[in-house]
């Protein structure tokens, strides 16, 4: 095809393929990197003169990264890995939300975002099987994070946007953060709320990029 387009210059631009080395993630489960199992795979990229991009990396430990770096996958895409980082974020600040702010203020942003989702089913519905409590819970939770595909609607933003507002005008107990898994230890506890909204979220995003700068760096 290439070629009938009169693009065969694309090819000396090509640098990666991609390919699944045994890894995967469904709504509840992931699939830990077997090096062992890939290691045919592992040992082919050496006769070419390409290297590989490992798709659905996401959720994997930072052994099994690291491992797949030293096993010639040299790219390793995430997606959903991260987003469901953000979600867990602003769904700790939320529940927070709900202990700090009167309710006629709050910004109802699981009820928002979970409306917009079942309005429009577009991006889920057909990925989520089960029971009534079962897809109620993929749409908020699942691995695959299809929740992403909402968060820069209108009504959604307008949420998001109250929510990081009313928990910045205002001090979040430490003891609070705390509870929702936003610090890790109680020796990080402050004494007064230096943490904004966005830092929160930034940080629980870094924290699973962390993890791909340690195994990128491994070798």
């Amino acid at each position: 095809m290439f070629k009938e387009k009169g693009l065969d210059s694309a090819w000396t631009r090509v640098i990666a393929v991609v390919v699944q080395p045994g890894i995967d993630y469904g709504d509840n489960f992931f699939v830990h990197y077997d090096r062992n199992l890939a290691h045919d795979l592992s040992r082919f990229i050496e006769t070419q003169p390409l290297i590989y991009e490992a798709h659905s990396t996401d959720y994997q430990s930072p052994k099994a990264l690291s491992g797949l770096i030293e096993d010639h996958f040299a790219i390793l895409k995430v997606g959903p890995a991260l987003t469901s980082a953000f979600r867990e974020a602003v769904f700790s600040l939320a529940l927070i939300e709900n202990e700090l702010i009167p309710k006629k203020l709050q910004s109802n942003l699981v009820t928002v975002i979970n409306k917009d989702m079942i309005k429009n089913p577009k991006y889920w519905g057909k990925y989520f099987k089960g029971s009534n409590l079962e897809v109620t819970l993929a749409r908020k939770y699942s691995l695959s994070d299809r929740i992403r595909y909402y968060w820069m609607d209108s009504s959604v933003q307008n949420s998001l946007n109250r929510l990081i507002l009313n928990l910045t005008d205002i001090q979040i107990p430490g003891q609070v953060l705390h509870q929702y898994g936003l610090i890790e230890t109680d020796e990080a506890i402050p004494s007064k709320n230096s943490i904004s909204p966005q830092a929160i979220i930034i940080n629980r995003i870094d924290e699973v990029l962390q993890k791909y700068r340690v195994a990128c760096q491994s070798e």
